[in-house]
């Protein structure tokens, strides 16, 4: 069940497995993370967590690679998960702490603001979702489907010797968000979120400042963002929102399954755009 993939300055393929179909309970070992050369599709690495960073309910979802880490969303319990591939410890951060869990009042939403729900009115809960990390590496940003968009800096969330406690009082509440399905950033710091709400591409400002990229009624359900290095802009339209347990029990999703490409302007409405964000560490 590939979740997430992702090339980084590596230039191989991160895949993360989440190892059973939605509504299901992957097997021990099941959930994995696997690098492949992006050039002639030879398995490199698979890496494989015990219980201690994947508990019962836990659901890897989203990949960053900065330098020699790894980070990694929980959407399922909510949580990051970090591992260092030079010495091949993991450690599980703030493991299902309200901040990084769907809001109890918030719900997913469609083009419009409609509410996700299927034919027994049950709306579907995803935490710890989207993930990006700074050029340089020194901060997160982590969100749920349904915001508020939040960050922390990475010193502390790598290291053992702070508590989970202390790393929840680092964090920042960013910006407040429409129901997004992914996220990009680019070197200067612009956050790009896929507004599924409105079928647009927004950009978040590092001054808090928000433009919208592109609006397009053939982006249902926009999903995650990735910028390569020629500075195009791809975006999945999967049509989530169209799947029977989000419409009421109906399944509306339409072949084909769309993804979408664009070349980044230099600026939007004054702010320069910069790069694609590879985790080569500074």
């Amino acid at each position: 069940m590939v979740n997430s993939v992702h090339v980084f300055d590596d230039d191989t393929l991160w895949v993360v497995d989440q190892g059973a179909p939605p509504g299901n309970t992957p097997a021990p070992g099941a959930q994995k993370l696997v690098q492949v050369d992006a050039v002639t599709g030879r398995l490199l690495s698979v890496l494989r967590f015990g219980t201690d960073i994947l508990p019962p309910g836990a659901q890897m979802n989203d990949l960053r690679v900065h330098g020699e880490v790894i980070y990694v969303t929980d959407s399922g319990v909510g949580g990051v998960i970090v591992h260092d591939l030079a010495n091949g410890r993991t450690i599980r951060r703030l493991s299902g702490h309200p901040s990084l869990r769907q809001q109890k009042t918030a719900a997913m939403k469609g083009k419009g603001g409609r509410v996700l729900a299927d034919d027994h009115d049950e709306r579907p809960t995803v935490h710890s979702d989207m993930l990006e990390v700074t050029d340089a590496g020194d901060w997160i940003y982590l969100s749920a489907p349904t915001g508020p968009l939040l960050r922390l800096p990475t010193d502390p969330l790598r290291d053992r010797n702070v508590t989970d406690e202390r790393l929840a009082g680092l964090i920042e509440t960013v910006a407040e968000i429409p129901t997004i399905g992914g996220t990009g950033i680019d070197t200067l710091g612009n956050l790009l979120l896929s507004d599924v709400e409105n079928r647009q591409i927004l950009v978040l400002a590092p001054t808090g400042e928000r433009a919208v990229l592109v609006t397009d009624d053939r982006l249902v359900s926009p999903d995650a963002l990735f910028i390569d290095h020629n500075r195009r802009l791809y975006i999945p339209a999967p049509q989530i929102e169209y799947l029977a347990q989000h419409d009421g029990g109906e399944d509306r999703t339409n072949a084909p399954f769309l993804v979408f490409a664009m070349d980044l302007p230099t600026s939007l409405d004054g702010h320069p755009l910069g790069a694609a964000v590879t985790g080569r560490p500074g």
